[in-house]
């Protein structure tokens, strides 16, 4: 290799094709190996050395158009699970329906972001009713606090969401409803507003 690139240097236009190939050669070692930068170099240096229009230029270019693509869909599963971790949901799914877009049909990628979108989405639905019944409880809207953790419950036993779990705002919910100080006759018409504060916690 020493060799080649001394010749390279005192005849680029006549050595440059064999160098070209050492180094693509290099490549290839380098990648066994798990060096994927120091591959990534090498191919790079190709690109500076080989004469355009050949075969060894237009091979090296599309290995590295491709190293792009996988890159930036490293990149993107990588900012996909950070989101989950968040459980920003929605955010995540977007990723996750652009994934779907770039993998192939049939491919066991495919079902894995299928499968992630799905998850999304369900843990989407699941937040938005938490959050509903939430708001529900602070307004005091007791049952359709208790109807919306009812189905979030039903769904997920155990769902807990910034720190609050849907069986313990339900129970709250219905100790609140027990204490209801409204006049007599809205007091048996459940579901209406209370007149006193929910507890939050």
């Amino acid at each position: 290799m020493a060799e080649l690139e001394e010749a390279y240097k005192l005849d680029p236009g006549a050595s440059g094709e064999p160098v070209a190939r050492a180094l693509a050669a290099l490549t290839g070692e380098r990648e066994e190996k798990g060096n994927r930068e120091g591959a990534l170099a090498a191919y790079r240096q190709v690109l500076e050395i080989a004469p355009g229009g050949t075969i060894l230029r237009e091979e090296v270019q599309a290995i590295l158009a491709d190293w792009d693509v996988q890159r930036d869909r490293e990149q993107l599963i990588e900012q996909a699970k950070g989101l989950e971790r968040k459980q920003w949901w929605q955010e995540a799914a977007a990723i996750y329906r652009e994934l779907l877009a770039l993998s192939s049909k049939g491919t066991d990628e495919r079902t894995q972001w299928q499968e992630a979108l799905a998850r999304c989405e369900a843990e989407t639905e699941l937040a938005d009713t938490f959050d509903q019944a939430f708001a529900a409880y602070r307004r005091r809207e007791w049952a359709t606090a208790r109807d919306l953790l009812e189905k979030v419950i039903g769904r997920r036993p155990d769902y807990e969401r910034n720190g609050r779990t849907a069986k313990s705002l339900l129970n709250r919910a219905h100790r609140q409803r027990e204490r209801c100080l409204c006049p007599g006759t809205v007091c048996h018409r459940y579901g209406e507003r209370c007149s006193i504060r929910p507890t939050i916690s």
